[in-house]
């Protein structure tokens, strides 16, 4: 027997689907899916910032150690990375050279409070970075070793 809307009826002619039956589902599917949506999104925006301060860490040691490095110091650098994140906010840069060795390290930090969800996302995310390489390049210390072995044969 057919009702109204070419829809089937059961038994006593009561219809298997209510109207505003899938209004009622989706009010339900959505916050669930959005809230999947905005998290890869966020998530992506962060992956983009990591690469960034990944990138231009790596571009300043290099110039660091040719010596090439703006004369404007570390923290023009800084406030020029900032201008280039999307979701970080930089706490600290710090530039240090010690026992042959350059090393940067950069601290920041997301700020992403989402109401209702604190136990699940607590709304910070600190990032941390470190980059330490030889303030010599390796053909200057392979010279010196090697004309240091040199002398070492001279002298005998």
């Amino acid at each position: 027997m057919m009702g109204s809307g070419g829809r089937r009826r059961q038994g006593g002619g009561a219809s298997l689907r209510q109207p505003g039956s899938y209004t009622v589902e989706a009010a339900f599917v959505m916050p669930l899916v959005l809230a999947i949506l905005f998290a890869y999104i966020f998530l992506l925006l962060l992956l983009h910032d990591e690469a960034v301060i990944q990138g231009r860490m790596e571009e300043r040691m290099v110039q660091e150690l040719e010596q090439t490095a703006e004369k404007e110091g570390i923290k023009d650098w800084q406030k020029d990375l900032q201008g280039q994140l999307w979701v970080l906010r930089i706490k600290k840069v710090k530039k240090q050279r010690k026992m042959g060795k350059l090393q940067l390290q950069i601290a920041a930090e997301t700020d992403c409070r989402i109401p209702g969800a604190e136990r699940i996302y607590p709304g910070r995310r600190r990032y941390e970075q470190e980059e330490e390489w030889l303030a010599f390049q390796p053909e200057q210390v392979m010279r010196w070793s090697s004309k240091e072995a040199e002398d070492g044969e001279r002298a005998r």
